[in-house]
């Protein structure tokens, strides 16, 4: 799909996406203009099928795509719910305390929770229990396939059909986001008790808002981030538009670095979803969001990582990391071998081996990005 044509469509995306969480019926004329099954493909790729099918079918009869992407939307929320209970009363019986994050949260700002599709249920967790969760989740039938042993990263746990756990052991990275993460390792009231319980957690609202800039940046300044996380502000924010302590919330964000991003996050998820005209730059700002999908775009990543090194051979100073990984970058990725680093000189032979075994295809897209990076470089001077 060329540029105009993505645009175009996510135009009518972005309309649908406004028309469900105002809870309006989109005009029949301009449902009839879309082309649905190019909608129903970029939705799919922000993970906002679901809440552009709500929107449809107040106007139309829902094609079966659209129809079977509400119906497993609704379907997967109704078993991660139960899930959930049984998670959580297993950490309640063992007096760990926990706090939901992200789409947990997130999914009760929308009209209807099955508008934010979820792929997995994200929860800080108390990381001196990590060894008890790990048996507990295990007894509950799900496989642990990611374990640290570090204050940081997530332990993750699946269960079929569609159940993913991701235990987080702090909000942020350390190595990626020193600031960010010394922010959260001082801030010892972050945690609310939930009324009825001993050891569920929440956030304030304007704790949790901070926090969800944070997670969106992160994703945002790596390989990009998608039209949902927009979207997340916009019905955050109208949801609680008269609540939050917008000073505290604006101070703390200029404190963390991120003042400058949330405000043009805000400013641009409002003016999408209520039909505003954009500026020049927020319609570029927005053509980033609509490429990067709702995970990002692994060029989007590989050039960030290139502009870093500045000056001459950007493309010899890239490859020289990636073949040989930093002490931060090997704490990050192989956690094992930066606990044995006698096993250094093995993975540097055995790491290029996989990689060229189980991913050719991304290690091919990722020389062709750094090619034309150092071309455009070196048309510059």
């Amino acid at each position: 799909m060329n540029h105009d044509l993505l645009m175009s469509t996510a135009k009518d995306l972005i309309y649908l996406l406004s028309c469900a969480v105002h809870e309006t019926a989109p005009d029949p004329q301009r449902c009839a203009s879309m082309d649905l099954p190019s909608v129903y493909r970029l939705a799919e790729e922000h993970m906002l099928s679901a809440a552009a099918a709500f929107a449809l079918e107040r106007t139309i009869t829902l094609p079966e795509n659209w129809q079977a992407a509400k119906g497993n939307a609704i379907r997967k929320q109704i078993i991660h719910h139960a899930e959930r209970k049984k998670v959580f009363q297993m950490l309640e019986e063992n007096k760990i305390w926990y706090l939901p994050l992200k789409g947990i949260v997130l999914k009760d700002c929308y009209p209807k929770p099955a508008m934010r599709e979820m792929s997995d249920n994200d929860v800080l967790f108390d990381i001196s229990k990590g060894n008890i969760v790990k048996k507990c989740m295990q007894d509950l039938g799900y496989t642990c396939t990611e374990f640290f042993k570090t204050d940081h990263g997530h332990d993750v746990y699946q269960k079929p059909p569609c159940v993913v756990f991701e235990m987080h052991r702090s909000l942020v990275n350390r190595q990626a986001f020193p600031v960010i993460f010394e922010y959260y390792q001082n801030k010892t009231d972050l945690r609310k008790k939930d009324t009825g319980s001993s050891y569920a957690c929440h956030m304030s609202d304007e704790d949790f808002y901070v926090y969800l800039i944070c997670h969106i940046y992160k994703h945002y300044s790596g390989s990009g981030t998608g039209l949902r996380s927009l979207l997340d502000i916009y019905v955050y924010c109208h949801r609680h538009h008269s609540q939050p302590d917008w000073p505290y919330i604006d101070a703390t964000l200029a404190a963390l670095g991120l003042k400058e991003y949330a405000d043009g996050a805000r400013s641009l998820a409002k003016k999408i979803f209520s039909g505003q005209d954009l500026s020049e730059q927020e319609y570029k700002e927005l053509c980033y969001y609509v490429e990067s999908r709702a995970y990002g775009q692994f060029k989007h990543s590989i050039e960030k990582k290139i502009a870093k090194n500045d000056g001459r051979f950007l493309k010899s100073k890239y490859i020289l990391r990636r073949i040989f990984p930093t002490k931060d970058s090997l704490q990050l990725y192989h956690p094992f071998v930066y606990r044995h680093m006698f096993l250094y000189p093995v993975m540097l032979i055995y790491r290029p081996i996989q990689g060229l075994i189980r991913h050719p295809k991304k290690l091919k897209k990722e020389f062709a990005v750094i090619r034309r990076f150092q071309k455009d470089a070196d048309d510059e001077k």
